[in-house]
């Protein structure tokens, strides 16, 4: 026969183990995988000295409250100065670090600003202190004008007013096609 105390420390073991064994997160999924909270039809607007200086809207919004980190999906960005719009960036998905405001924007980036000129790229970074886009990425530039430059990489104001390409920049112009219309 098993003492009574022998029987308490087996029974004991056996409920820890399976309380281990039990627990809501699986060994694989790493932590902060589920979202604190998730917002569909997400809006969220930011305000600098009183006044509208983004607008974001998602299908869906997911917070990770632990890490100050939100995720949106099907994103629209629009920028404003002096209550004016000034540019519009859509994306498949935008992760915002919401202590800084950084958001990197992902998939399917479409930019355009007011005066027509627009961005397309894959992945892009937008540092709302000095409101500047970066990226690493190939980039497409369509003009107002018609003039298309490609490249790799972008540094560039939040209007695509002033851009640096950082590397391998190939340009076509709408100028050197009526130049090599008339040739032909």
């Amino acid at each position: 026969m098993i003492p009574m105390k022998v029987v308490n420390i087996i029974l004991a073991a056996s409920v820890v183990a399976l309380s281990v064994g039990c627990s809501k997160r699986t060994p694989l999924e790493p932590v902060g995988f589920r979202p604190d909270m998730r917002i569909s039809n997400f809006v969220s607007l930011n305000y600098q000295e009183g006044k509208l200086s983004w607008k974001l809207e998602a299908q869906v919004s997911s917070y990770y409250l632990g890490e100050n980190r939100t995720i949106a999906e099907g994103v629209v960005l629009n920028y404003f100065k002096d209550e004016k719009q000034t540019a519009a960036i859509k994306a498949d998905k935008a992760i915002m670090n919401t202590n800084s405001e950084y958001i990197e924007l992902i998939g399917n980036v479409d930019a355009i600003t007011p005066a027509g000129n627009r961005l397309l790229t894959t992945r892009i970074q937008w540092d709302n202190r000095d409101k500047s886009l970066d990226t690493d990425e190939p980039v497409r530039i369509i003009r107002n004008n018609g003039d298309i430059i490609e490249g790799i990489g972008l540094r560039a104001n939040y209007n695509l007013e002033d851009y640096e390409i950082k590397k391998g920049v190939r340009a076509v112009t709408s100028s050197a096609d009526s130049i090599l219309r008339k040739g032909k």
